[in-house]
């Protein structure tokens, strides 16, 4: 059960996998110091699997294997080395680099750190106490030995530190050695996450007080029990319960002495280990009291959820009332802003996202009682689309491929999927051949559960240049697409489906160099998509832009930088892009690409994008650039005063729309901030500009003395390559020493 700071780690690690998929790498250390990169996929899978441990549910044994399977994968990668390459990869003396190290773990052993600081990467890591350090009488000589050997490895390498408090930023600041070189220290307190109670928990009908934290002599239990033992002689029966949560420590035999052999206590006393959650909140939300009577804590996260459920107390029953507030519907987002920016507000503004009823059609989500059978569903981004089905809350799925549960992984894949409440199997079958694949359908629905959907996400490859493609090689190709997809169709014709999917790619609409035959199997699954739809059944293809942390991308770094080299397309993070599967699924449209692409990028290495067939988006990919080289042409065939005219005013009629004022209204040599210009109207007001003329404009900053004039100076330097930085010199001259006429 992870406890204190694995749950940090955990956090961090949740949020970037959700967040920059292409600019975050997660590794994994060995003892000798080596570091291996570890797929995003097996980082997911992990938390999965400790988060469904820690919340709990019926799932909670299938977690606990699946986490510790997945960290056997992952050492098993450490020991062979596996991810190395991948590390050397991202240590390119071009790119920006932080190693961002959110544990304690290795920091005592901190000569590998000091390799990647000499390649130029910069040393960030979290501090989350000094307690061995600065009360060594609750540590082992060991455990000192080692914090020291942090603290000293934090304070002379780290570029950076963050602290989880004030208190523990003091405390780290106090072992710098003042100079020019000391990092910068940023206090970010720890979230404090709302698990809600298990209300299936029985708790004690009597008062009872909470101590939660591990059984050791800092925690300080031992006053608790004596205090108790005096209770319970002065009050009997009718002693409050004192209930313990936590694992037992080190040191501790008086206490655990009292705890086994202490006959006042038995019966009142209870402990409890290993506990979810949820049970802790229940216990939480039934005491009289949580006790803290530490000698020293690090940042105290029982005490502080204690306390956000006091405060949601008191917001349930009256006593606190919430901050005075105007909500607004997202519609009138830019109202709010305005109201904002004006300073007219008492309290908050609240803007309430758009209601999803609205639109008429709930959502789509999966059959609890129904099955789902997915082909390619064993690894990549096939397995990751099973992963979600089952977090979606399908609690049947079978998973079909060539190996079927030969597959290497597939055993850590099917506990996954049991942690995430699924019971899902695999099959091994060639989904191209009809009979075997029949077959397996058969026998699923001999379970009883009807098959109420399907995901074609197989796929194979056989890349070359279109003039050396022959009938094998894309016949090998369309077997696993377009041959499979079709034989699940007709397989399927009787059943009660409510979904079929299937995987495509957003090189469809345009092609991709070397791979005619992948690109013609995905146009055909379009095609049958839109066969379907037209007959009024389930279809959806996805034409998926690249997955950073699956599939084949992950396997194939070459493969995955030339894409983006070519295209300019970013990579999604698999979980971050199927989550859009329901609204996709709710659309009613047969065929839909998701994708984050660099259409610029994209024209330069597609000629194909000029195509009359491509027009339309060609002319919203460029309409913008069209608009402001036709607006900079005009401008430069004018002389320059007139052009600095035409500037003018459409710089006065940037700044009267987001003042709402009448344009005479916005003077040429009044200061801008005078005129109620912030920071954030700054930023609106460049990227008009730039929108407008298809420049960059210099606007870093709404200063006291910034002007219309001044800033149109600067645009016109800009415009007409002039010295910027003269222009707005001369603007600021005529602004403040006006020439005298003699």
């Amino acid at each position: 059960m992870p406890t204190g700071i694995d749950r940090v780690e955990m956090a961090y690690a949740r949020y970037w996998l959700n967040h920059d998929p292409d600019r975050v790498t997660f590794l994994l250390r060995a003892s000798i110091g080596a570091f291996v990169a570890v797929p995003r996929s097996l980082v997911r899978d992990l938390l999965v699997a400790l988060d469904t441990r820690r919340l709990g549910g019926p799932g909670g044994l299938d977690a606990d294997k699946a986490a510790r399977s997945a960290a056997r994968t992952a050492l098993t990668r450490l020991s062979l080395g596996r991810g190395m390459g991948d590390v050397a990869n991202v240590l390119k003396p071009e790119n920006d680099i932080a190693y961002l190290l959110v544990s304690h773990l290795g920091a005592d052993r901190p000569d590998p750190i000091a390799a990647l600081k000499r390649k130029g990467v910069k040393f960030v890591p979290l501090v989350h106490d000094l307690i061995p350090v600065a009360f060594p009488e609750y540590a082992t000589p060991a455990g000192v030995r080692r914090h020291t050997q942090r603290v000293e490895a934090f304070t002379g390498l780290a570029d950076g530190m963050i602290a989880n408090s004030r208190t523990t930023a003091a405390d780290i600041a106090s072992f710098l050695v003042p100079g020019s070189n000391m990092p910068d220290i940023v206090s970010a307190p720890l979230g404090i996450e709302w698990n809600m109670p298990d209300a299936n928990l029985p708790i004690p009908a009597e008062p009872y007080c909470v101590c939660i934290g591990t059984i050791e002599p800092r925690k300080n239990h031992l006053l608790l029990l004596n205090t108790w033992r005096v209770l319970a002689e002065r009050l009997g029966p009718d002693t409050p319960k004192l209930i313990l949560i936590g694992r037992r420590g080190w040191e501790n035999e008086n206490i655990l002495d009292m705890l086994d052999r202490c006959q006042a206590l038995s019966g009142i006393v209870r402990e409890y280990t290993n506990l979810p959650d949820g049970a802790v909140a229940r216990l939480l939300q039934g005491a009289r009291a949580l006790l803290f009577p530490s000698f020293a804590e690090g940042y105290g996260l029982p005490l502080a959820e204690a306390l956000l459920r006091d405060i949601a107390a008191r917001l349930a029953d009256g006593t606190l009332a919430p901050l005075p507030y105007r909500t607004f519907p997202a519609e009138e987002a830019e109202a709010a802003f305005r109201q904002l920016q004006a300073s007219s507000h008492i309290g908050k503004l609240v803007i309430t996202p758009p209601d999803p009823s609205a639109s008429g059609a709930a959502p789509w989500e999966p059959d609890e009682a129904g099955c789902y059978v997915m082909l390619g569903g064993t690894q990549g981004f096939g397995l990751e689309c099973a992963k979600w089905l089952a977090a979606a809350g399908a609690r049947r799925i079978a998973l079909i491929s060539r190996r079927g549960a030969a597959t290497p992984g597939m055993d850590a894949a099917l506990r996954i999927l049991a942690a995430l409440g699924a019971r899902a199997s695999a099959h091994a079958c060639d989904a191209a051949d009809g009979p075997a694949l029949g077959s397996i359908l058969a026998t699923l629905r001999a379970e009883g559960a009807p098959i109420r959907g399907v995901v074609q996400a197989a796929a194979v490859f056989a890349d070359g240049a279109a003039a050396r493609q022959d009938q094998a090689s894309f016949a090998r190709v369309l077997a696993p697409k377009l041959l499979a997809a079709e034989a699940l169709e007709a397989l399927t014709a009787d059943d009660p489906l409510h979904l079929f999917l299937l995987f495509s790619s957003a090189t469809t609409a345009f092609g991709n160099p070397g791979q005619a035959n992948y690109v013609a199997a995905n146009a055909a699954l379009e095609g049958l998509a839109r066969r379907r739809h037209a007959a009024g059944k389930p279809a959806l293809t996805v034409g998926w832009g690249p997955i950073a942390d699956a599939g084949v991308l992950t396997r194939e770094a070459a493969a995955a930088e030339k894409l983006e080299r070519l295209s300019g397309a970013k990579p999604m993070a698999a979980q971050k892009a199927l989550a859009a599967l329901p609204a996709l699924i709710g659309a009613g449209t047969p065929v839909i690409h998701l994708a984050r692409m660099n259409w610029a990028g994209m024209q330069a290495a597609l000629p194909i994008l000029a195509e009359p067939a491509f027009a339309p988006l060609g002319s919203h990919m460029t309409a913008r650039d069209a608009d402001g080289a036709a607006l900079r042409a005009k401008l430069l065939a004018m002389t320059p005063e007139a052009a600095r005219a035409e500037v003018l005013a459409l710089a006065r009629e940037e700044m009267a729309r987001i003042l709402r004022l009448p344009p005479e209204a916005v003077r040429v040599d009044q200061p801008l901030p005078g005129l109620g210009l912030d920071s954030l109207g700054g930023i609106e007001l460049r990227m008009a500009l730039e929108r407008r003329l298809g420049i960059s404009v210099q606007l870093t900053a709404v200063t006291e003395d910034l002007t219309l004039g001044i800033l149109v100076q600067r645009v016109a330097g800009v415009l007409f390559k002039e010295d910027a930085d003269l222009a707005t010199a001369e603007a600021l001259i005529e602004a403040h020493e006006p020439v005298v006429a003699k």
